[in-house]
Formats: structure tokens, C-alpha cells, sequence
């Protein structure tokens, strides 16, 4: 349940911004607030909304003695911080609650509890949810890229088998750790972009990217095999009662690096 409204007599620079306008003396004026009660401004007198509150605690809003007013009493004033990678900190929860819980079960309340940042400030960087899940899987995309370049740089002048162990390593991977939230957030790309449309760019980009990086090691036709058989392993890997062994995907792998050009 919501605390209750404090009361309070807020900075000017406060009482604008939630209330549009200062009151003139004797009068009162109302409007629709979140929540569908109304905020009243009376000279002296404002009561405020949940959301209200945390903007002002965040902007230092004061009773006058430097504490912020709560419905039991005065506490201390909370210090902004110097907070220089907040957003990449907010994009990057975003990416592990999309692992976590899928893209449905976003929301910028959870992001800022996670990311320890008040509301504000992920409303303040993304204007909505749909801009939030945009950044995050992009910059898995771009990680994912960057980590494509540099298997195909390790593996350049491996034999075929030692092509198949490293791909079967990467199946593997997908059981747990990092692996695994990387390839939650890859299926939950492929699933959102089914609905929508704006996220079509980002999942063409991780299949690209692993074409482009595997073609020099495996040629063209390969590579463009690659990513949905080992995707669909993947999947076989983390939904199945009893996953896939080792050298079931090992065998599997063989057979498609087997037909790379000599």
C-alpha cells in the first residue's frame, strides 16, 4: 500500500513543477494527479503524490532545516551522488531483468530498484519501456558482436575438429553463467520482435554478426548455417528435462563443420 500524502511546504522551484503555476493568495487550485487524486496548492499548504515526493527527495527538496519531511517524522536529507555511468548501469539491468523475466515483466519502477536509482532518472534517459528494451538489446547486440570477432579471431586456423569442440563450447555455454543470460536475452529479442516491428533491425544484427565473423573460418554456407542450428541446440540445451549431452552436440557440430570449404 502507498504511504499516505506528506505535507510539507515545498521550494518554489518544487511547487511549479508540480503544480505548473503558484497559487494566488486566497485561491486553490487542483488538477489530476497519477494515481487519480487530485494535488491541491494552497498558499502555505501542498500535498504531494509518492512520485512528487521522490522528486524532491532526489532534488533536494527540504523542511527547512535540512531534511526531507516523512509522514513519521524528519530523516535526513539523501545526497545526490556523483553517478557518472548511471545509464549504462540502468541499460545494463535492463538487459538482466529481460534474462530474468522476459520483456513483460519490465517496468521503470523494478529497473530503478535495481539499478538503486530513483524513478526520475530512468524517465528521465528512456521516455518509455519500448526505449529501455530498444538500448538494452542493442548493446547485447553490439556484445555479442564484439565477442563473435574475437572467437573467429581465435579459432582461424583451427582443423575442423577443433572448430566443432570450440562450437560445441559455446552450446555448452548456454547451461549456465553468463552463456545463459546471454542466449535469454537473444530468444527474448527473437520473440519481442515478432510483435514488434522496431526490434527487427537489432535481431538481423545478431545473425549477421555471426555470419560475418564465421565466414572466413568456415566459408559462406556454413556460416549461414551456423547460428540457427546452434540456436536451436541452445534452445534443446535449456528447455529439455535432460539436456543434450556433450557428445551428442559435439557429433552434431562435426557434421556441419565437415562441410566447410577445403
Amino acid at each position: 500500500m502507498a504511504d499516505p500524502p506528506v505535507e510539507h511546504t515545498p521550494p518554489q522551484h518544487i511547487r511549479q513543477q508540480c503544480c505548473g503555476s503558484r497559487s494566488r493568495e486566497g485561491t486553490r487550485s487542483a488538477r489530476p494527479a497519477r494515481g487519480g487524486s487530485p494535488v491541491l496548492s494552497v498558499i502555505g499548504t501542498y500535498v504531494c503524490t509518492d512520485e512528487e515526493r521522490e522528486t524532491m527527495e532526489t532534488t533536494g527538496a527540504e523542511d527547512g532545516g535540512g531534511r526531507v519531511a516523512d509522514g513519521a517524522g524528519a530523516r535526513p536529507r539523501r545526497t545526490r551522488r556523483h553517478d557518472p555511468n548511471r545509464q549504462e548501469r540502468i541499460i545494463e539491468v535492463v538487459e538482466e531483468l529481460i534474462a530474468e523475466r522476459g520483456i513483460e515483466g519490465l517496468s521503470h519502477r523494478v529497473v530503478a530498484e535495481r539499478a538503486d536509482v530513483s524513478l526520475s532518472s530512468t524517465t528521465y534517459y528512456f521516455k518509455d519501456r519500448e526505449a529501455m528494451i530498444h538500448a538494452a538489446l542493442g548493446r547485447a547486440a553490439d556484445r555479442f558482436a564484439a565477442s563473435m570477432k574475437a572467437w573467429a579471431a581465435e579459432h582461424a586456423e583451427d582443423t575442423p575438429e577443433q572448430l566443432a569442440e570450440a562450437l560445441t563450447d559455446g552450446v555448452m555455454a548456454c547451461l549456465g553463467g553468463e552463456g545463459r543470460t546471454m542466449a535469454m536475452t537473444e530468444f527474448e529479442l527473437y520473440l519481442a520482435a515478432l510483435r514488434r516491428p522496431g526490434l527487427r533491425g537489432v535481431a538481423e544484427r545478431l545473425t549477421r554478426h555471426s555470419i560475418e565473423a564465421m565466414t572466413p573460418v568456415v566459408g559462406a554456407s556454413v556460416a549461414a548455417c551456423l547460428p540457427p542450428l546452434m540456436n536451436g541446440l541452445c534452445l534443446q540445451a535449456m528447455t529439455f528435462p535432460a539436456p543434450p549431452d556433450r557428445a551428442y552436440v559435439l557429433a552434431i557440430l562435426r557434421h556441419a563443420v565437415a562441410a566447410r570449404p577445403r
